[in-house]
């Protein structure tokens, strides 16, 4: 199988990796995550929370982002976690290590930005061959 096959395969698959908490445990990075992100802020902030706030808020550097995002990788990965086990078993000695996890994750979890090419800004050293392709229509 070729390296490129290899990568497309892979991109088909949540990404798992790994946090200490009271022992090394896998985090899968996947839509359940943010399923049980959303119910992490349920029931801990008594909150309602989207997709999108979720977003904003780990943009934003938000702790409870981060938690609630770790708490639903955990749980995606093993469903016997619930919040009482996840609070128990949580350690603050290892929240650089949380948030590198939860970036990762979420690096990998959402979609690649897409680009549009608006034809603004062009370099005149080039020739515009889209107006070329457009002609021949």
């Amino acid at each position: 199988m070729s390296h490129t096959n290899v990568e497309e395969l892979q991109d088909l698959y949540p990404l798992e990796n790994y946090a200490t908490f009271d022992r090394v445990r896998k985090l899968k990075w996947c839509n359940n995550t943010i399923l049980y992100a959303i119910e992490y802020y349920r029931i801990v902030y008594k909150e309602k929370m989207t997709y999108d706030l979720i977003l904003h808020e780990i943009e934003n550097t938000k702790m409870r982002a981060v938690l609630a995002l770790l708490y639903g990788a955990l749980k995606a990965a093993d469903d016997r976690i619930d919040i009482t086990t996840f609070g128990r078993i949580y350690k603050n000695d290892f929240l650089k290590e949380y948030i590198d996890a939860v970036v990762e994750g979420m690096e990998a979890y959402l979609p690649e930005p897409e680009f549009y090419d608006h034809g603004e800004n062009l370099d005149e050293d080039w020739p515009d061959t889209q107006s070329e392709v457009k002609k021949k229509e």
